[in-house]
């Protein structure tokens, strides 16, 4: 459970804006990103005899360390003359963070979104439909930097050698596969849902075995100031979620099954979320 007091209300739907141009004039190319640097210092002195003891040291021996902790660029926008009916979204990441383990630079999401009324369909590489803390738009958006250890124990895949080792970079919360999803909002009454099926095997990765994820996501919203279009919409929302799939264990399939449910109230400087997650099976520690 978390509670905070902010400036701005930083509420919106964010399914439906992560991936599609609502409520703006067909643009072809728009470039955003950012950049977050990181500056690591330790005061502890020397111990006697000349050497600094290890817990005063940063990156194997320094006292202090200048680092890119993350950095994002991304690009979007909509097909010409298609009324932001054919969009399209990717974004790069850099640093030190774990989806960019082996690899210095990464492709998280590369997704083409096709809208009709009433359904939009995604297809492609994007952010699987789940907690609330994963639909939204990092870091502009966020009360907080990091993730919540709910999220990243019960969500936050890694490819695992069977020594334990790490295969690759983190799923960074994404898979590969197609979602049909939609929103609504009819004067203080909001609501989106989405219904997406993956492969279940993370980023860049093609699928290894016929079996699927599946992964829903429905919320419903009393908005007391702002658009649906809008990053910053005042409102009270809650919502529900469930993913459902299987991984390979010493050669069997066990199930891997993970919901929740959150309430999230923006109303002036007033912020709060309050959200549950129950994981069953499958966890990566075992």
């Amino acid at each position: 459970m978390l509670f905070w007091l902010t400036m701005t209300a930083l509420a919106a739907d964010w399914l439906t804006l992560a991936g599609t141009e609502v409520g703006r004039d067909d643009t072809p190319v728009t470039v955003f990103g950012f950049v977050q640097p990181q500056l690591d210092v330790m005061v502890g002195g020397e111990l006697i005899g000349g050497r600094r003891p290890v817990f005063n040291t940063v990156n194997g021996g320094g006292a202090s360390a200048f680092q890119v902790r993350r950095a994002r660029l991304a690009v979007r926008g909509s097909l010409p003359k298609t009324n932001q009916r054919v969009t399209y979204y990717m974004m790069t990441e850099a640093g030190e963070v774990s989806v960019t383990r082996t690899s210095a630079v990464v492709f998280t999401d590369m997704s083409v979104t096709l809208s009709a009324p009433g359904a939009r369909l995604r297809v492609g590489q994007f952010k699987l439909p789940v907690m609330e803390e994963i639909v939204q738009g990092v870091a502009g958006s966020l009360e907080f930097i990091h993730f919540s250890s709910t999220l990243t124990g019960l969500l936050l895949e890694n490819p695992i050698r069977p020594d334990g080792s790490y295969a690759g970079g983190a799923y960074g919360f994404r898979d590969v596969g197609a979602m049909v999803f939609d929103g609504f909002q009819e004067g203080h009454l909001a609501g989106s849902y989405a219904l997406m099926v993956s492969n279940g095997s993370g980023m860049h990765a093609t699928d290894a075995d016929s079996a699927k994820d599946v992964s829903g996501r429905a919320e419903v919203a009393w908005v007391t100031d702002g658009e649906r279009s809008s990053a910053r919409r005042e409102e009270v929302k809650l919502g529900g979620w469930w993913l459902e799939g299987t991984r390979e264990l010493e050669g069997d399939r066990v199930r891997r099954m993970r919901r929740g449910a959150f309430v999230h109230v923006e109303q002036g400087q007033v912020w709060g979320l309050v959200e549950v997650a129950q994981g069953v099976g499958a966890l990566e520690v075992g």
